[in-house]
This record gives C-alpha cells, sequence and structure tokens, in this order.
C-alpha cells in the first residue's frame, strides 16, 4: 500500500477533528495549500478527518470569518499530523 493510500484509509478511520465524532469516512484538504493553482486541491498530507455536517459548515461559515477557519485547520492538520507520525501511518 502506498503511503498515500495508507494515510487515507487511516485519516478515514480517525474521528473528526471538530466534532469528534468517530470515524468521520471523509476529510478536509487544507484550504491555501492547493500547491498554487487556483482552487487546487492540496497534497494528500494536508488532509484531516472531518465528517460532513462539520465538512459543509466550515466551507459555508469559512468566507464569513476567514482567520478563525484559518487558525483552526492548521490546529486540525497538527494535530493530524502528529497522531500519524505516533501511531507509525506517516514514518520521518
Amino acid at each position: 500500500m502506498t503511503d498515500e493510500k495508507k494515510y487515507e484509509k487511516w485519516v478515514k478511520q480517525q474521528p473528526c477533528v471538530h466534532c469528534q465524532k468517530d470515524g468521520p469516512g471523509t476529510w478536509h484538504h487544507i484550504i491555501n495549500m492547493g500547491q498554487g493553482i487556483m482552487a487546487g486541491k492540496a497534497f494528500w498530507l494536508f488532509t484531516v478527518p472531518m465528517c460532513g455536517l462539520c465538512h459543509n459548515e466550515f466551507h459555508a461559515d469559512f468566507k464569513n470569518d476567514v482567520e478563525t477557519w484559518m487558525k483552526a485547520q492548521y490546529r486540525w492538520l497538527d494535530k493530524t499530523l502528529r497522531a500519524a507520525v505516533a501511531e507509525g501511518v506517516i514514518k520521518l
């Protein structure tokens, strides 16, 4: 299994970073990490587990409070990557 597929599978099994519901089954691509492409998806490593409800809320409210949501998603990414390293999903 590639690192990308392993990480993708692991992320889908994690609780939502926002509401902590178990196993959201989806993820959020960090905004502004789209590799310089307008509306581009972030590199696979820059994703966090997020349930559908929170993901919809995030995108609906993002434009109303960009600064708060930008800070939140970077905290979530830090938490997610630290957990992935601690569990051996990502090896440094």
